[in-house]
């Protein structure tokens, strides 16, 4: 009769264990529905880009490596979200990080309280600016579903050397929405 008690116990820790294996893995299923959902709503910020002339992406032109050069709006930069989804709470800065000539460093940022897919905003920052100098620009934003995003881009005299595009993870609890 002693054994008893200890066969009822063992089954309902049995069964208090495989109640969390079916709760851990109902996570995963809503965390890759998320995941899936964010996928078709995901903004991408980056800025305004064209084809540089073959001749001088062959050669290298100036020293620079790279395909594409940042394209104007009426003599200034301009942004584009190229992802599918609307990006809220847009916050870039523009910096010139190593100036190759005399002119002192220079920085440019501000804040766009959204930016539809697929759309282009003209900022403030001539081209001319970008002549003879290294700049980078990061941007900032929010897609709908409350993900944080980041895209950074370098620039060597006009032309895009290097992009990258990650998400801010928060904290280890909340870091899924």
């Amino acid at each position: 009769m002693a054994i008893l008690p200890i066969i009822n116990t063992a089954i309902g820790v049995l069964g208090l264990m495989l109640l969390g294996l079916y709760a851990w893995d109902t996570r995963k299923i809503r965390l890759a529905a998320q995941d899936q959902t964010e996928g078709q709503q995901k903004p991408c910020i980056t800025l305004c880009a064209t084809a540089r002339d073959p001749a001088d992406a062959i050669v290298e032109a100036n020293g620079v490596v790279g395909a594409m050069v940042l394209a104007t709006q009426e003599g200034n930069l301009a942004l584009q979200n190229l992802g599918n989804g609307l990006a809220l709470k847009v916050r870039y800065d523009f910096t010139q990080i190593s100036p190759r000539g005399a002119e002192a460093t220079y920085r440019r940022g501000s804040y766009l309280q959204h930016m539809a897919a697929g759309k282009s905003f003209p900022i403030p920052v001539p081209h001319a600016r970008l002549r003879n100098t290294d700049c980078e620009f990061v941007a900032t934003y929010e897609s709908l579903g409350g993900r944080k995003y980041k895209s950074r881009i370098q620039v060597t005299n006009a032309v895009i050397t290097e992009i990258s595009f990650r998400r801010i993870k928060r904290g280890w609890f909340n870091n899924r929405r």
